[in-house]
């Protein structure tokens, strides 16, 4: 029994001798090296895409009033739903909120399906940073990670590269 596990052993680092003497090592690193030099977001404009990530998530509780408020029409002086303007173009109010509103809804899921696509990490620390019903500062962000704050920042910022990759296939992306 003994011998059968030994011969085994021994086979199988003859095999992998003998596979590793077929191939050519320095080609292996090279690869490897080519793969490493190969940066598909070198040209990243990291301050750009960040920025227009912080810009919509921004939006975010904006986007949950308009879709979930109930719109009221206006009523003027005359009982008018639908108000003229000094320059004699009608105004069409309920159009309108109903086009914000659909709109906000259609911008909530994009956000929502991208932040999805996110690790647990970094959902969290959007949820925290933009989406939760409270807004909370910075600093106190700084404090429920427990981390310095270049940490919290970096690690907000890898949130916010990634969100921007997964937003409507990388449409928040900014390349220099």
């Amino acid at each position: 029994m003994n011998w059968v596990k030994i011969s085994g052993a021994i086979m199988m680092e003859t095999i992998k001798k003998h596979l590793l003497s077929l191939v050519d090592t320095n080609q292996i690193n090279n690869t490897i090296k080519g793969w490493q030099s190969v940066n598909l977001l070198a040209e990243l404009d990291i301050k750009t895409t960040k920025k227009k990530v912080d810009e919509l998530l921004s939006q975010y509780r904006t986007f949950v009033r308009l879709a979930d408020e109930e719109f009221e029409p206006k009523v003027t002086t005359t009982y008018s739903l639908e108000p003229k303007s000094l320059t004699n173009q009608i105004h069409r109010p309920i159009e309108n909120a109903v086009v914000f509103k659909v709109t906000a809804q259609e911008e909530i899921l994009k956000i929502n399906k991208a932040i999805n696509k996110l690790n647990a990490y970094d959902r969290q620390r959007l949820y925290d940073k933009y989406l939760c019903k409270r807004q909370y500062p910075d600093k106190i962000l700084i404090a429920k990670y427990i981390e310095s704050e270049s940490g919290y920042y970096k690690l907000l910022e890898r949130a916010q590269l990634r969100f921007a990759e997964s937003y409507e296939n990388g449409r928040l992306l900014k390349f220099l």
